[in-house]
């Protein structure tokens, strides 16, 4: 009786394993991340008081095993001064067991094939200049980050 339960404890640790490392497989990665800040006249800048909008593009990779479907994917813009970008501190999404803020979100059609795509900020002159930080997330992993500097 002893070893069977044993065999039996064995068996479920086993599976747990094997199932975290499916679900670390199924994460979609974003890749070839590009951060950048325009005008309102939809020109490129650099100075944080000429800037209307943040627009990060990326492509999320193909991965076979991930689940096929329609999927959020949120930014987060950390600035300098230590802050996260928000429109609201009621824009939250789940992460590691938390509800965090994020500054967008895009919704997007997976189909385990790599899609290009792009999210706005939009940052209403609240910027200042200095390092920022932009993290993504999607299905609760952060799938990738990047930054950017303004004067």
């Amino acid at each position: 009786y002893n070893m069977s339960q044993k065999t039996v404890e064995t068996l479920e640790k086993r599976t747990e394993e094997l199932s975290t490392t499916v679900a670390k497989g199924q994460v979609v990665r974003a890749r070839d991340i590009v951060t950048t800040t325009i005008n309102r006249r939809g020109r490129e800048v650099t100075r944080a008081r000429n800037v209307e909008k943040i627009k990060t593009c990326f492509t999320l990779s193909e991965n076979t095993i991930a689940k096929a479907g329609s999927r959020e994917v949120y930014i987060r813009i950390l600035g300098p001064d230590g802050f996260i970008l928000a429109k609201a501190n009621t824009d939250l999404f789940d992460f590691e067991g938390e509800k965090i803020v994020f500054s967008a979100k895009r919704e997007v059609d997976y189909q385990n094939q790599d899609v290009d795509m792009c999210v706005f900020y939009d940052s209403n002159g609240e910027l200042i200049a200095g390092n920022y930080t932009v993290s993504l997330f999607m299905d609760g992993f952060m799938i990738g980050y990047g930054e950017f500097t303004m004067k």
